[in-house]
Order: structure tokens, then sequence, then C-alpha cells
């Protein structure tokens, strides 16, 4: 079934027709919880109350939603960050992105690196606190962490894949008893007799240069932020697709390897024991790890 959430397109697959309509409210129940939890753009959401208040008392939502921020920042050495968020606003990205993709936004950021050590989570009392200058945003990873636990959640019930805005995680077998069939595209828009991959099990992210872009005194810039500068990435690398055990892990090394660059992303992608395939600036498509096969699709 093809839905919608967060202005992104969604799509929810079982391989037992029976119970579609209870997949389905788990995708809106788990989709409606995250956005209360991590919708920076709401206002009243914790992580708006956050950035706002530099501490609040967290659901259990907003605290399982940071140890999947805290972990795909581990994993990538700080590359995937939920601290660049003062970075995206000095570019412009201060509202959602329907109302900046057209513009020309005259602006003199003033960048730095993220600050990722500024956060301070007690999970015991549900307490997190922020240090001055320090802003979270779970965009980097909210996403994929969703995708993982809406299929953690049907996949005791059938085989199920879920996508959210290009991050796939798939549990169990498809209705025909084999793997996933997922489509792949160099700019997230999957379009007919496009390339695809089976996938058993895990789950699929594509991080992209090529999207989200506008532009600053004239300048194109992208929502990608290399924590270290401050600086929206620019690198070798376009558009990254990892598969990896889940969704989380998968998207946080495909956004990473935009930071990494071509010459050190692949390497470390597949040191993970995680497959990957990018398309580089110059159009030239390279692979690392067990990449799957890719066939045409139908």
């Amino acid at each position: 079934m093809e839905l919608d959430v967060w202005n992104l397109s969604a799509s929810l697959q079982v391989s037992d027709r029976r119970i579609e309509n209870d997949a389905e409210s788990i995708f809106r129940d788990i989709t409606h919880r995250v956005s209360r939890a991590a919708n920076r753009f709401d206002e009243t959401s914790e992580i708006s109350r956050l950035n706002t208040a530099r501490s609040i008392d967290a659901s259990d939502d907003f605290i399982a939603l940071w140890r999947a921020a805290d972990h795909a920042a581990t994993l990538t050495d700080g590359a995937c960050n939920p601290a660049v968020l003062p970075a995206l606003l000095a570019w412009g990205y201060d509202r959602d992105f329907n109302e900046i993709d057209h513009l020309d936004l005259a602006l003199v950021p003033e960048v730095g690196p993220a600050r990722w050590e500024g956060v301070h989570v007690d999970e015991r009392r549900h307490r997190v606190e922020l240090d001055d200058g320090v802003l979270l945003d779970f965009g980097s990873s909210a996403k994929a962490w969703t995708c993982d636990l809406i299929a953690d959640t049907i996949a005791p019930l059938c085989g199920v894949a879920v996508e959210i805005g290009g991050d796939v995680a798939v549990r169990g077998t498809s209705p025909d008893g084999g793997v996933w069939a997922i489509g792949l595209s160099d700019s997230l828009l999957l379009a007919p007799g496009g390339p695809r991959i089976g996938l058993a099990h895990g789950g699929v992210a594509t991080s992209s240069r090529k999207i989200r872009q506008w532009r600053v005194n004239g300048q194109r810039v992208n929502h990608v932020i290399d924590p270290t500068t401050g600086l929206p990435v620019a690198g070798d690398l376009e558009t990254v697709t990892v598969t990896a055990a889940t969704c989380l892990e998968a998207n946080a090394f495909s956004t990473a390897a935009l930071v990494w660059g071509r010459r050190d992303a692949l390497s470390r992608i597949s040191q993970h024991g995680w497959s990957a395939r990018a398309v580089c600036e110059d159009g030239s498509i390279i692979t690392a790890g067990p990449w799957p096969s890719e066939e045409t699709a139908a």
C-alpha cells in the first residue's frame, strides 16, 4: 500500500493481505509517536521543547530515538551526527523544505563543528539536557529507526517491507515466499525499468546530496552537513546506497559516506561487513562489500 508521512512518500507491504489494516494501524501509530518526539518543525514536539528550554523530562520514545541517533554517531565516528542543527539553521533550513527549495537565501552563515558531546542523557531519570549552543535534530536517524521499529512490530505476524523516503526495512519473506525486491534510484525517485536488488532481511538506505537542495547567495547547498566544519558536503560522491543488518545502520553509513568521500567511505563500510553502491561526481558507479546483483525492474 502507498502511504505518506512527513511530506515523504512511503509504502508498506506485507506477505499476508489479511493483516493489511492492522499493519497500517501500526504504521500510523508509530509514525505519530515519532512525530510527537522528534519533529523539529512542530514547536510542541519534545525535540523542539528541548532545543528551546535546554532540558526536558523525556518520554520512552524520545529516549529510544536518542539511543538510535547516538548509535549511528558512534558507528560513524560522529560523521552521522545528531548535533548538526545549528549548521542547518545557519544555512537556512529553518522551516519545512517545501518552503525553501525554490529560494535563494541572502545569508551570512556562521558555522562550526557539531558539538555532539554537549548532549547529556540520564536514561534512568529520563532527563535530557543540552549545553549552551547545542541543538538536536534526529533527521539523520529517526526515519530509518522508524522503518526498523515498524518492521520489527509487524514481523511476528508475517513478512513485511517498510519504506519511508527511500529508507527500507524488511523482515521475513515476501508474498511469493522469496526475497523482497528493492528498487534503486540515484535521486531517490524510483522510475519504471530502474535497477533493483533482492533483500531477505535487514535494511537499505540511500543518501544523496542531489536532493533537498536550495540556494544561499547564489550557491547551491544541500541538507547533508559535514559535522567537522558545519558546511554542506561537496565531495566526490553524489549518492550512496548501503545495505546492512538494520535500516538505521544502513542510513548511518550512507550519510557518513557522503562526508567521508570516495577514498574512505567504501572501505569503512565494507570493514563493518556491509555493502554499498555509490554514484560518483563523474557519473561512475562503484560498489563495496558483497553488493547484491542488480536486475531491471519489470
